[in-house]
């Protein structure tokens, strides 16, 4: 094989006279024309050139071609002379890629960089030779050039690159006699391969400069060259470049398309930094102002892709993908400038695709999906409207929305999880589950169990029974969503527990498992007992890490990666329990994690902060102690964890002499905190203003003051000033404080007058130090002006809030952003602040404060629509049906989705109503509640369709509606009796719901102070001709209202009203009469049982038995001997509870004083809770009875003989009444 080497470079190389390299041998110029293929096929035999002879250098054919140019060779040999040429660049095109996939292979199998001497000999070669025939050195100059760059791309060589550039130039000889012999697909090949090397943007520029719109390209440069250069540029992060190259070149016809767009896009996109501050928008060029000006916004790349948007809907450029950037673009937008509204705009770029009848795919939709942060409410409802059910096209527009996938599906789940939705995201995992064409893998489950990690802040005090409900409900479901993971397992689905799976479950149990109590353990453990064992010798409360651990050994049995955020995890699932399982733990991941791993101390951490928030401070010590035995780093958590223990441990009084010995004030290292326990310190870092932060407002909250004010001095001493983050800590601690207790309206029971004016006292400190302070945060004012209010300080909160309202209508006024800019952070909400301060004045009964802030808040509010006009509303899509899931925080006004967060809500006005009505102003009652008809109107149950939005707006509606019981309490008080059937009625016709039954009781008891019985009843049957909302079966509603309304009948003395009543309630169902005909031993009985029925009703029952079942004709003359009458009061022989009698006395006394002639009563033997009416009673009463109502229709009988006018019926009944001196 060597000899045959040998002998082709013998053969055909020969050495250059000039170089010395050695060099193809020239070929005979003897063929014509139409030898071209000839020659192609003769020169193939250079592809089996061997590899030491890469080294094409100063050929033959140059200097033979430039000898036939000067001697003016006829144009026959010249031809034949462009025809080797040609077959040299096509042996290029050949050599050069077998070249490029030999280095491509050298390179995989070695570090070896690939050379480029190949590509250099392309150069030298285009260098000294020049075009002859475009059209047939195009295609191998093309060819040829592209593999040339490739190489040189690849070797990191942009000067090969460059001098390529200008070799194929000079090659085309544009400068004397222009030859269009290069293609276009050279530039961008060209701008492709030195976008890939380190060359600089000014080198890529240049290099676009010099072939752009250059004599020798054979075609204007295209979109795919344009295309080339735009993602030259984006990868450099040069996106105002991108964006103007854009506008250049989409001057030309056919420069740029839609891929042009979607570049420029994601260049703005990529732009976006982390630290990017707000601008000023400037304005829109006349062209787009009228269509995008309320779309702009604080970020400039979001106001340069309203321009490219607008150029890019003007030429048919915008498709799926071009929307899909514009889209992220938005998203990444929103995560990073401030007010800036994602989920509008993300709105109204679907409704813009609606417009020009651009069909959105599924990846669009997504996108959208995943804009809308936590608008959950949006997100549902986009998603329901994707369904096929609910299509979106109309016989105009095949526009529609296209069926949801489960992409879809977990974007809607990630914003319930981040709205802390989890019932919403099981309701969305039900539908995937019963939708066979939905993949379910395990990413979707972990979307729903995201959204079960409750709230991992500190609580401190008693849980309250409602908060553990909730965290029981989400335990629950959590254990729901593990059962579905192992049935899908069986379905052959990829839902298989992963490391995140494990993870989000321990952080479950460490959010909501530490705040259930025994009682909750049990109905869980009872539901679930194939997550316990019986052997666990843990106590109840150990319960989270009882399952923390079981998990882990659960994760061991699956083979399942185990992180250092796992035990983290399962660790802080161990809150709640004895310090014993939290070492127990620890141990755990001591054995699992390297003692080298990076993240082993963030466990010791966790531990560190678990037992840290349970006050467990010598333990904390300890295990400190242990840390910096071993060799873990601790950092400013282990520092902040200490001092916490500290403070939660009863050890405030250590914590300056911690600090002193942390700031290097004593040279020695160690520290004896407190009872012996000694410390080294050295391992620590140095205090910061965060730790002094920490510490004061930890020992401001405990009122230790004098540890407060040695930390002070500790600052002092080491010339720490305190900042403004500082300040802020301790102004916050001292609101925080003041709010620790609630009080009432105007009197304290004893003691709490005492917390009333050490509440006071911090809120005044909190005040003074937030009024002092340059620049105070809005999340500063907002708790201080909170705390001031809380406490009754009214004044010094309205200064805070127009301080607040002051700096959004000034941020507003710059940006010119939407209504809501700015008004919502991680930290600080408007809409909180507004409504706590009202809650406050309601809590006082201060109507005028009241009064006060909310005329400060809806003139602050029309400013701010001044500001930005009425024109700042973005138009919702039209395509999606909003009637299933309407939210509070929404407007409903035509089209359109405006944020009202800065205007009054429907909590505020409730709490306005509750100042009102405490303070007796029944007009400010009267007058508020027609603000609450829009918010009523939005929660019609018609406005939903299914179980859980029922639900939801049941419980936004009863939230609501206590502001209709404080209106009508406050009416019926001031003896407003029409004014308060007015409200009901009104509220009855805006909510097509039954008004609260304790609205209902306040006004029949003024109607019943007033003896308008009858009203009574119309009102109660206006109530009941609505049918119930509610999810329950119970007639508890009806009940209530008609106990009370014959209640308060009765304590009026309207025995006749409380008798209709309870007749009413007897035909509808709702009230029992148990009246039974009993035959015992021979003797008929007739029997009224009375259990469950309160004095008043049992009265009605009594009288109503005895007119309406005695009185008939089952009770004859002749059989009445022969009947008894008995009367069940309670306490008897099946009676459960054996409480003191109470009906018993008030029937007795009622048959006695309400009848004529009185009924006396008997006690059955042997039963203390019946009695016996004796039935000479029965007797004498009845004939009485028959004889006045014998009376009675012989006086009507006269009458209606001789009627001559309404005044002698009136008197024949007066008559007929005197009959009657007593009783009924």
């Amino acid at each position: 094989m060597f000899h045959f080497f040998v002998l082709v470079d013998l053969v055909l190389w020969t050495p250059s006279p000039v170089t010395g390299y050695i060099l193809p041998a020239a070929r005979p110029h003897t063929r014509s024309s139409a030898g071209r293929h000839r020659v192609e096929r003769t020169n193939t035999r250079y592809s089996c050139l061997p590899a030491s002879s890469r080294a094409l250098s100063k050929s033959r054919v140059t200097a033979d071609m430039m000898v036939l140019e000067e001697k003016n060779i006829p144009t026959s040999e010249r031809n034949e002379a462009s025809n080797e040429v040609a077959g040299r660049l096509w042996t290029y095109a050949s050599y050069l890629q077998r070249v490029r996939r030999q280095e491509q292979q050298r390179e995989i199998s070695s570090d070896v960089r690939p050379q480029s001497k190949a590509a250099t000999s392309l150069a030298y070669f285009l260098e000294t030779n020049v075009c002859r025939d475009a059209d047939d050195e195009r295609e191998p100059l093309s060819r040829a050039f592209t593999q040339a760059i490739h190489i040189a791309a690849d070797a990191q060589n942009y000067r090969l690159i460059l001098r390529l550039v200008d070799a194929v130039l000079y090659y085309a000889k544009a400068d004397s006699d222009p030859q269009c012999v290069v293609d276009p697909r050279i530039v961008g090949e060209a701008i492709q391969g030195i976008a890939r090397t380190q060359a600089s943007v000014g080198k890529i520029k240049t290099l676009w400069k010099r072939m752009y719109a250059h004599p020798a390209l054979a075609a204007p440069v295209g979109s795919r060259q344009v295309n080339a250069m735009l993602q030259a540029l984006e990868s450099r992060g040069k996106s105002r470049a991108v964006v103007d190259l854009y506008h250049e070149a989409s001057s030309q016809s056919n420069a740029t398309d839609a891929y042009s767009l979607s570049i420029a896009l994601n260049a703005l996109t990529a732009s976006v930094t982390d630290d990017q501050a707000p601008v000023k928008p400037e304005p829109l060029p006349s062209l787009y102002r009228s269509r995008f000006a309320v779309w702009q916004s604080t970020c400039w790349q979001w106001n340069e892709a309203l321009i490219l948007l607008g150029h890019g809907l003007e030429t048919n450029k915008v498709n799926n993908p071009v929307v899909s950037a514009l889209l992220q673009l938005n998203d990444r937008a929103s995560r990073v400038v401030t007010a800036h509204q994602g989920p509008q705009l993300a709105l109204a770029v679907l409704d813009i695709m609606r417009e020009h009848n651009i069909v959105p795919d599924t990846v669009t939709v997504t996108l959208v999906l995943s804009s809308l942060g936590r608008e959950w409410e949006i997100a549902l409802t986009l998603l329901e409207s994707m369904k096929p059910c609910n299509s979106t096209s109309t016989p105009s527009s095949s526009w529609s929305l296209p069926e949801p996938n489960e992409f879809c599906y977990s974007a809607t789940m990630a914003i319930c999880a981040r709205s802390r939705q989890y019932q919403l995201s099981l309701e969305l995992l039900n539908d995937m589950r019963r939708n066979s064409a939905l993949q379910i893998n395990t990413v979707v489950y972990n979307s729903v169990l995201q959204a079960l990690v409750g709230n991992n802040r500190r609580r401190e005090g008693k849980v309250k029974k409602a908060q553990r409900k909730k965290a029981q409900d989400r335990v629950r479901a959590m254990f729901q969503i593990l059962g579905h993971m192992e049935e899908d397992i069986q379905r052959q689905l990829d839902t298989r527990p992963n490391t995140n799976t494990y993870n989000t479950i321990l952080l479950i149990l460490a959010t909501s498992g530490k705040l259930m109590g025994e009682r909750e353990w049990v109905d869980i453990r009872e539901t679930f007992p194939a997550y316990f064992h019986d052997d666990d010798d843990l106590v109840a409360t150990s319960n989270p890490g009882s399952l923390a651990r079981y998990f882990l050994n659960d994760m061991a049995a699956k083979s399942v990666e185990r992180s250092a955020l796992t035990y983290r995890n399962a660790i802080l699932a161990s809150s709640a329990s004895h310090v014993e399982l939290v070492l127990n733990m620890l141990k755990l991941a001591e054995a699992a994690i390297p003692a080298f791993a990076s993240d082993r101390g963030s466990i010791y951490n966790a531990a560190l902060t678990v037992m840290a928030n349970a006050g467990y401070a010598k333990e904390v010590l300890a295990l400190f102690s242990k840390m910096t035995n071993i060799g873990v780093i601790p950092n400013r958590e282990t520092t902040g964890a200490i001092i916490t223990a500290l403070a939660r441990g009863q050890q405030t009084k250590s914590i300056p002499s911690f600090l002193s010995h942390l700031a290097g004030m004593r040279k020695e290292g160690k520290v004896t905190l407190f009872a012996g326990v000694t410390l080294d310190l050295t391992s620590l870092p140095h205090n910061s203003q965060s730790d002094f932060s920490l510490a004061l407002s930890l020992c401001l909250t405990r009122n230790d003051y004098k540890s407060a004010k040695d930390i002070l001095e500790v600052m002092r001493t080491v010339g720490c000033i305190p900042t403004a983050e500082s300040l802020e800590r301790i102004a916050i601690a001292y609101a925080r404080g003041a709010m620790t207790k609630p009080f009432g309206a105007r009197n304290f029971p004893d003691g709490q007058a005492h917390r009333l004016k050490e509440s006071r006292a911090k809120a005044r400190n909190a005040y003074d130090l937030t009024v002092g302070m340059e620049g105070a945060s809005l999340e500063l004012l907002a708790i201080v002006s909170k705390a001031c209010a809380h406490v009754g300080y009214f004044d010094e909160s309205m200064f805070l809030l127009r301080e607040i309202h002051r700096m959004i209508l000034a941020s507003q006024s710059l940006s010119n952003a939407l209504p809501n800019c700015g008004l919502h952070s991680s930290n600080f909400s408007l809409e909180a602040v507004h409504r706590k301060i009202l809650h406050s004045c309601a809590n006082a009964g201060n109507v005028t404060a009241a009064l006060d802030f909310v005329g400060n808040i809806q003139q602050t509010s029309r400013k701010l629509r001044r500001i930005n006009g009425r024109s700042q509303e973005l138009p919702l899509a039209k395509g999606i049906k909003m009637d299933r899931f309407t939210s509070k925080s929404y407007s409903c006004k035509g089209e359109t989705m405006s944020k009202v967060q800065l205007g009054m809500q429907a909590e505020d006005w409730k709490s306005l109503i509750i100042a009102g009505s405490k303070s007796g102003h029944w007009r400010v009652c009267l007058s508020t509640l027609q603000f609450l008809q829009p918010y009523l109107d939005n929660i019609r149950p018609s406005k939903v369709s299914d179980e859980y939005g029922l639900n939801r707006m049941e419980k936004e509606y009863e939230s609501i509606s206590k502001a209709l019981t404080w209106a009508v309490k406050c009416m019926s008080v001031r003896s407003q009796y029409g004014w308060a059937i007015r409200a009901i009625q009104d509220w009855l016709e805006w909510t097509d719901r039954r008004p609260p039954k304790e609205a209902v009781s306040a006004a029949v008891r003024v109607l019943s102070t007033r003896g308008r019985g009858d009203e009574i009843i119309s009102l109660l049957e206006k109530c009941l001709s609505i049918p119930s909302t509610g999810l329950s079966a119970t007639n508890s509603y009806e009940v209530g209202i008609y106990v009370e309304a014959i209640t308060t009948l009765y304590r009026d003395g309207l025995y006749e009203s409380a008798d209709d009543a309870f007749i009413r309630a007897v035909a509808n169902g709702i009230l029992p009469l148990q009246l039974e005909n009993c035959d015992t031993r021979g003797n008929r009985r007739i029997v009224l049982d009375l259990h469950g029925m309160n004095v008043a009703v049992a009265h009605s029952a009594v009288r109503i038995a005895l007119h309406q079942e005695i009185l008939t004709a089952s009770w004859n003359h002749s059989t009445v001997a022969s009947n008894e009458f008995v009367i069940v009061t309670g306490r008897g022989q099946k009676s459960a509870f054996k409480m003191r009698p109470v009906l018993r006395p008030e029937v007795q006394r009622m048959l006695v004083e309400e009848f004529y002639p009185p009924l006396s009563t008997l006690s059955v033997p042997g039963n203390l809770g019946a009695l016996t009416i004796p039935l000479e009673d029965i007797c004498s009463w009845l004939n009485h009875q028959r004889v006045q109502k014998g009376a009675r229709m012989m006086s009507i009988a006269a009458v209606l003989r001789n009627l001559s006018s309404g005044k002698r019926l009136h008197a024949a009944l007066s008559k007929a009444n005197e009959l009657d001196p007593g009783g009924p």
